[in-house]
């Protein structure tokens, strides 16, 4: 089955001394009784693998993971319901963070690809793999707008980390926070 996005409560990593996989927490009925499901049967961690970034779609129906199998990471994507895994990137330098378009038609990942990290997209079968930021410094963890017209994104480009928005086709870019604290995350 499919859940509906408004159901998702939280999708969160586990990580125990036996698994590390990605547990969908969601309410059921009009009670909102709340449900743990594990989706991802990995096997046993061994510390060098391990599921991370879990994002659900926003019509409810995927979720994209990044997993640490050979400590290379690459994007999964599966059906919210578990079912269907499947491989996305194949690079060397691991990929991670996946965040879905609002049309999704398109990941957005923090690759490090050719030794530097950038942010990059893919469409959910593989193809079409674009590097959408190319900087000697560390740029990565994208989140595309409502709209899917921006990707706000992290960047140490100016020597401590600040936040930039740039089209979704990586043009027009600019720094949206320029001050001496760092900044991480995006929501």
């Amino acid at each position: 089955p499919s859940y509906e996005i408004e159901d998702f409560r939280a999708i969160t990593e586990a990580i125990n001394a036996e698994v590390d996989d990605v547990i969908i927490n969601y309410s059921t009925g009009a009670i909102g009784i709340p449900v743990e499901k594990r989706l991802t049967y990995l096997g046993v961690a061994t510390g060098e693998e391990f599921a991370r970034h879990p994002t659900c779609s926003a019509n409810g129906r995927w979720i994209v993971f990044s997993f640490d199998r050979d400590g290379d990471g690459e994007l999964y994507i599966m059906d919210s319901d578990g079912g269907n895994v499947t491989r996305v990137t194949r690079s060397v330098g691991g990929d991670g963070h996946g965040a879905w378009t609002p049309d999704g038609k398109e990941i957005l990942f923090t690759g490090k690809r050719d030794g530097n990290q950038d942010v990059y997209s893919v469409q959910p079968d593989g193809s079409n793999v674009r590097r959408l930021t190319n900087a000697p410094v560390a740029d990565g963890a994208g989140e595309v707008s409502p709209d899917g017209l921006k990707i706000a994104f992290y960047s140490e480009r100016d020597g401590d980390g600040d936040i930039y928005v740039m089209n979704r086709d990586g043009s027009n870019l600019k720094p949206l926070t320029n001050d001496t604290a760092t900044q991480y995350e995006l929501s």
